[in-house]
């Protein structure tokens, strides 16, 4: 059994290094899709405010949904794949567009209650005026 055992772990060896290689491209795939993602998203939360109107809840939670798609896919393939430039190349720039991220989201969070606060005085003004046209029309 020496020489076609032989074989026999080589081909196996070659088999779980393609694996291993797949894997590790498809790691270096989603991450650059979450990179792109998240590169955009930083354009959107920089503008100014007027920007801000437009960004629903749907919206942050599509955020984080990418979010933990990219961390589950570094988490599992971290384990199984050897790094390699690309993907390392990949994973300094989420570190990065992250860091960006936890730098704007401060100041997204502060527009967001000053819009939140804006919002809750108008209700209120408006349901002043709806007591008011009612009681002016039972008077009348």
């Amino acid at each position: 059994m020496g020489a076609g055992g032989a074989r026999r772990r080589r081909g196996a060896y070659l088999a779980s290094d393609s694996v291993t290689a797949t894997m590790s491209t498809d790691i270096t795939a989603n991450l650059r899709l979450a990179n792109s993602s998240l590169r955009a998203w930083l354009v959107r939360l920089r503008a100014e405010p007027v920007g801000l109107t437009e960004i629903q809840a749907k919206d942050l939670h599509d955020l984080l949904a990418e979010l933990l798609r990219a961390s589950g896919a570094l988490q599992n393939g971290r384990r199984e794949s050897p790094a390699d430039a690309e993907l390392e190349t990949e994973i300094a720039e989420y570190r990065s567009h992250l860091e960006a991220l936890s730098k704007v989201l401060p100041n997204v969070q502060g527009r967001l209650l000053a819009e939140r606060a804006r919002l809750q005085i108008e209700q209120a003004q408006l349901a002043a005026r709806k007591a008011w046209a009612e009681a002016s029309r039972r008077t009348f």
